[in-house]
């Protein structure tokens, strides 16, 4: 057995933050956002959404892609969890 620095590499990385009224979700390079607010979106909501989305799309653009292996694919999925955390973090 090859041991590796990624103990469960058949596990995705899963990650959610609140920011604002909405919720984003992580599963490996996977996305979702929910709305939790009371009523429809605000405007205000609809330009936060706006910017989650833009920075969850530079996250993954700039991460550099890895070979297609377990290895690869999961080291992508942290740093992208990485700069997200960092991002997302600044906000609060």
């Amino acid at each position: 057995m090859i041991e590796t620095d990624f103990p469960h590499l058949l596990d995705p990385v899963v990650s959610e933050w609140k920011i604002g009224n909405w919720i984003v979700r992580q599963e490996g390079l996977g996305f979702s956002l929910e709305f939790i607010g009371d009523s429809s979106p605000a405007s205000r909501d609809i330009k936060a959404q706006l910017a989650i989305i833009n920075e969850i799309n530079d996250a993954c653009l700039f991460s550099v892609p890895d070979p297609m292996t377990d290895e690869g694919l999961c080291s992508q999925q942290i740093r992208i969890k990485e700069r997200l955390d960092n991002s997302f973090n600044e906000d609060k």
